[in-house]
């Protein structure tokens, strides 16, 4: 019986890959697990109870995405989005993670590289460092993303920078909306509340693929 690595490779090789990211890929940067970071809004929020209202809630069996509803009840959509930025880069050394520039780049790569070798990895398989750039690898067709941050986009983003590549040709791209196409020649984030409604995964010869042998972090 072949191990879980040996097909694993040979689902990579014959059909590619689409990874499932979790708080994995993110927590050694500083970023919060979903739980934390639902308890660090609601102590921030005195309107929701705070963190005693959080413990109460959980120990009763209410589940994170319920307690997330119940925090946007209680409060305003711009202080929600606001609070919950605020909450998730509360710890991250770059806070100011979606403005990454040619000032910040190469220390946001050389931290990452230094302390997040999950997040590094996955980039790593999702885009190939060629003599003539980067480029994305075609055989990891996307990336469903459990969490709600955008390091790998910006250390992507970093990394092309580094290398004196435009920033804006970036080899991950995230989905905005379920109903927006892929962009081709990207390896392309999808957000895990979009499950029941991804479609099949076109590959770049115009060929259907479904997601095949996922990756957890």
């Amino acid at each position: 019986m072949a191990s879980d690595w040996e097909e694993l490779k040979s689902n990579y090789n014959k059909k590619g890959l689409v990874l499932f990211l979790g708080a994995g890929v993110s927590i050694q940067s500083g970023v919060p697990t979903w739980s934390d970071l639902i308890c660090r809004m609601m102590e921030s929020l005195p309107q929701t109870g705070g963190k005693d209202a959080f413990n109460t809630l959980r120990q009763a069996g209410f589940s994170l995405p319920t307690i997330t509803e119940f925090i946007k009840r209680k409060i305003d959509a711009g202080l929600f989005i606001s609070a919950l930025r605020e909450c998730l880069y509360r710890e991250f050394k770059f806070r100011d993670v979606e403005r990454i520039d040619d000032g910040t780049a190469g220390r946001f790569v050389e931290d990452t590289d230094k302390c997040n070798p999950t997040l590094v990895a996955v980039y790593n398989l999702a885009v190939l460092d060629r003599p003539d750039g980067l480029t994305a690898n075609p055989k990891v067709h996307a990336i469903v993303n459990f969490n709600l941050d955008a390091l790998l986009e910006q250390y992507d983003k970093a990394r092309h920078l580094v290398k004196g590549l435009p920033g804006k040709r970036r080899c991950i791209h995230t989905i905005e909306s379920p109903s927006h196409d892929r962009i081709f020649g990207r390896v392309n984030i999808y957000s895990s509340a979009w499950i029941p409604s991804l479609r099949p995964i076109q590959r770049e010869s115009n060929k259907r693929s479904h997601l095949h042998g996922p990756i957890r972090t």
